[in-house]
């Protein structure tokens, strides 16, 4: 239903279901986009028992007109699904984002807060753009940047969604 949606990245389940994640909203370069996820059935019906009718939105909520990007999926070996991206709060520098799904599509609540994480890389933007899952917890590459400068970033989460503070600076 809305004006531009695109798929960036795509999950195959153990059970042969497949789901695309990446944004729906007003347009690519908005700040008023979501995470969007479609979850489909090996015949490439959409699957009617993830979130509404097999689609989802996910907001994540800020000061002002906010918007996301979901960039990166993996699935847990519990059949959560973790998608990674990028977040932008109206006024402030592009940051990380994680959210944690439940295998039906809600948002679970014991992952940062209520399911959502977004972190700050640097003085300036930030996008992330691929997720893998370590013995340690969650990481996330992209890149972090100011005027012209773009520098490599690398994040790593605990496995609850907290910022790993042991882990680089």
């Amino acid at each position: 239903g809305d004006s531009t949606a695109e798929g960036n990245d795509v999950v195959l389940q153990a059970d042969g279901k497949i789901i695309v994640v990446g944004m729906s909203g007003a347009g690519p370069y908005s700040e008023l986009n979501d995470f969007a996820l479609a979850r489909y059935d090996v015949d490439g019906s959409l699957d009617q028992g993830f979130g509404n009718g097999g689609r989802l939105k996910t907001h994540f909520p800020g000061v002002g007109n906010t918007g996301s990007n979901a960039t990166s999926a993996v699935l847990q070996a519990d059949g959560k699904l973790i998608v990674a991206g990028t977040y932008k709060n109206e006024g402030t520098p592009n940051e990380f984002a994680l959210a944690r799904y439940k295998t039906n599509g809600s948002l679970d609540p014991t992952f940062g807060n209520a399911g959502r994480v977004t972190t700050r890389t640097g003085l300036g933007d930030a996008a992330a753009f691929a997720i893998a899952l370590a013995n340690e917890g969650i990481v996330l590459a992209g890149y972090s940047y100011s005027t012209q400068d773009r520098d490599f970033a690398l994040v790593r989460y605990r496995p609850d969604g907290t910022l790993d503070r042991d882990f680089g600076e």
